[in-house]
């Protein structure tokens, strides 16, 4: 697109609007999407540049950005030797062993890793980078332990194919709203109804102050800034937009994020760390590609960096393809257990929430919703389990409940349904097995209360003033999914 754009607009050795490129061959790590077909004919990175320098040899000026300031001395330092070998002249595969060495170099965590290790790093910003969604999931697992409580400090989970997450505060503030249009003067009332003013100590941690959360509304739906008004239908169909909110909002203070080093270019953090690489590595792997992906990883720190050693992982997940290559998720059989991941977009029923025939009555959906506002954050990390129920108005479908789980290790509060992909998705991965659908699955977590939307016009059993806005709060799960098949002939 970008070299398409230029012909169009800067064509060479002509007159032009001229252009400038702005960007880092040596964090080049997407190479592989054009070689699995997924870069619909397009070409790489580096192939770009080239391209770029070829065509206007004659025209162009290149300059360099050699400062960093993300880093102190030590990692920019490390950061400088590092870009040095990418720019070099050299093969792929001396890059890549040059790079593996000095990742060598870099410290490894000590004793056991958990949240303890990063509690004491007392650092605003953490991550955790692995190479693959199934490390990923897997340090996710191992690091929220076996508790049913949240952990200490929050841990966002960014791998995997999770449902995109729609902030709570967008939902708490406009859930109840009865009409087609939001004013500002009528979100403002609103806003300073629910959390005073825009400077209070009663403004959740999470929600924008008020000038600033009007502002990103109108602009997720398409307007201008200094927009007075916005349509509540084309907020909800905006919802499920990649970029609905900016990107600068997904990394959270304080918190512990897990990600693939893929899914962490372009953000910083305090502290990083890195899993320890796979000896084994990959099959498929471009050493040119690699040597970035290591570049990438270790530039993401400013302060911190250490390795956390593999050993510390559980055996490694692979993935699995379901509805003909449209989902895939990551599992794991061992000792008669299955672990499969949950959680993707669309696993959970976004209407569940306030359905009254799924809790029973009005005055109970409007409790749940009440006690989602008020208790989000403390939800984050709350353990959940599944268990297996009929899909409401039905007497052959079935759905499962998410229930947060009591210290006993029994279904607690209801909060809403899993959808029919999810269950859709287990039998066809167990039946053919000779296994039936679980009772129960255990060991999900709630990573947030989120902001759901209505889908269509059909709002057969759920609840007023949701039903009316088409906006209310729901939560979000994932973790990979434990139970024991059982045997269909028994």
């Amino acid at each position: 697109m970008v070299c398409a754009l230029l012909e169009l607009l800067a064509p060479a050795g002509r007159k032009s609007t001229g252009f400038t490129v702005l960007g880092d061959e040596a964090q080049a790590i997407y190479g592989f999407a054009v070689r699995n077909g997924d870069g619909l004919n397009g070409i790489t990175t580096a192939e770009m540049i080239s391209r770029i320098r070829t065509t206007y040899a004659k025209e162009l000026v290149v300059s360099e950005l050699v400062t960093n300031h993300r880093s102190i001395p030590k990692l920019a330092n490390i950061a400088m030797d590092l870009r040095n070998i990418l720019v070099r002249d050299i093969s792929g595969d001396k890059k890549l062993d040059a790079m593996r060495k000095i990742m060598e170099q870099i410290p490894l965590l000590q004793g056991d890793v958990d949240l303890s290790t990063y509690e004491e790093l007392e650092s605003e910003t953490m991550a955790i980078l692995t190479r693959t969604n199934g490390e990923a999931i897997r340090v996710y697992q191992q690091l929220m332990g076996k508790g049913v409580a949240a952990p200490d400090i929050a841990v966002v989970m960014g791998a995997g194919s999770q449902a995109r997450r729609v902030p709570a505060w967008i939902g708490s503030i406009l859930g109840r709203f009865p009409g087609a249009t939001v004013t500002h003067s009528k979100f403002g009332q609103i806003y300073r109804f629910l959390f005073g003013a825009n400077t209070g100590d009663n403004r959740p941690l999470d929600v924008p102050e008020e000038d600033r959360a009007w502002k990103l509304l109108v602009v997720a739906v398409g307007l201008d800034e200094t927009a007075t008004s916005f349509e509540m239908r084309a907020l909800r169909e905006r919802m499920d937009w990649r970029d609905f909110l900016p990107d600068d909002l997904t990394v959270q203070a304080g918190a512990l994020h897990i990600m693939t080093i893929h899914q962490s270019k372009g953000m910083e953090f305090d502290a990083v760390s890195l899993l320890e690489r796979d000896p084994k590595g990959r099959e498929d792997e471009d050493p040119r590609e690699e040597a970035s992906v290591i570049f990438v990883g270790i530039t993401r720190a400013g302060k911190i960096l250490h390795q956390i050693p593999r050993d510390q992982l559980m055996p490694p997940l692979k993935p699995h393809s379901y509805g003909d290559g449209i989902r895939v998720r990551w599992e794991r059989w061992w000792n008669g257990l299955m672990n499969l991941e949950m959680g993707l977009q669309g696993d959970v029923s976004a209407t569940s929430f306030i359905d009254s025939r799924v809790h029973c009555s009005q005055d109970a959906v409007k409790d749940l919703q009440d006690m989602l506002a008020r208790e989000g954050a403390s939800l984050r990390g709350r353990k959940v389990m599944l268990c297996k129920r009929l899909a409401p108005e039905s007497d052959k479908k079935y759905v499962y409940g998410i229930h947060l789980q009591t210290n006993d290790d029994k279904p607690g509060l209801l909060l809403g349904l899993t959808s029919q992909q999810l269950t859709i998705d287990i039998v066809h991965r167990i039946w053919g097995l000779g296994y039936a659908l679980p009772q129960k699955i255990y060991n999900l977590r709630v990573t947030d209360v989120v902001t759901m939307a209505l889908r269509g016009d059909d709002v057969t059993g759920l609840v007023e003033p949701w039903a009316k806005s088409g906006i209310w709060l729901g939560v979000s799960i994932y973790g990979t999914g434990d139970f024991k098949p059982w045997n269909r002939s028994r």
